[in-house]
């Protein structure tokens, strides 16, 4: 308030057993400050969630709890990664078995749009719990995710990779995966990932 930065409210007091869940290890909050997304990947046997938080006249309160409807096993560590588009309507969240599931607001409530795959052999399909980063363009439609274990392709192990998905109105598609020239075990390429507004660029680092 008036160029003077103070804490607003803070998360978790109606969350069961938070901080055992990993309650808080990712956040991310829409454009608008009004509309905030946390992870909670330890949940009920490490299925995992994501919990919606919403602020009205400045008083944050829980408006939703998300969970897959498809394939929504123990251990999956669902919203390992999750991240909200810019202008509130979309949320993508990751799974340590390379699966990326897409969220939309529909009449105020956030529900299942889309399930996708990269299609690697990251060693995070066997049993390594690397945190798949995601970003989303402003409306949603394209997906950068980040694969700090992908060792496809004959890519060195934890090599590392990130997957550009974006949605058309033939349904999402891969479009990109990027990684280096140089690629050497354990860049961890795909570490963390940050797209544009518009979807048109992406950038990517990665872990040395």
């Amino acid at each position: 308030w008036d160029g003077i930065w103070g804490e607003e409210g803070s998360f978790g007091q109606d969350v069961p057993e938070a901080l055992a869940n990993d309650f808080g290890a990712v956040v991310s909050l829409s454009a608008d400050g009004l509309t905030a997304i946390v992870s909670s990947s330890c949940e009920d046997s490490q299925k995992g969630a994501v919990y919606v938080f919403n602020s009205v006249n400045n008083n944050w309160g829980l408006t939703q709890k998300i969970v897959p409807v498809t394939d929504y096993f123990a251990d999956r560590w669902f919203s390992s990664g999750c991240a909200i588009s810019p202008d509130g309507n979309v949320i993508a969240a990751t799974t340590i078995d390379n699966r990326v599931y897409v969220f939309k607001k529909v009449n105020g409530i956030f529900t299942e749009d889309a399930v996708l795959t990269t299609g690697n052999s990251s060693v995070q399909a066997q049993g390594v719990h690397c945190i798949s980063p995601v970003g989303l363009s402003w409306d949603g439609n394209a997906v950068l995710v980040g694969d700090p274990g992908d060792n496809s392709d004959s890519i060195e192990t934890y090599g590392g990779a990130a997957y550009l998905f974006i949605n058309t109105p033939d349904g999402w598609f891969k479009s990109i995966k990027n990684t280096t020239w140089t690629q050497t075990m354990n860049d961890k390429v795909g570490s963390s990932v940050s797209i544009s507004y518009d979807g048109g660029f992406s950038g990517q680092c990665h872990y040395l």
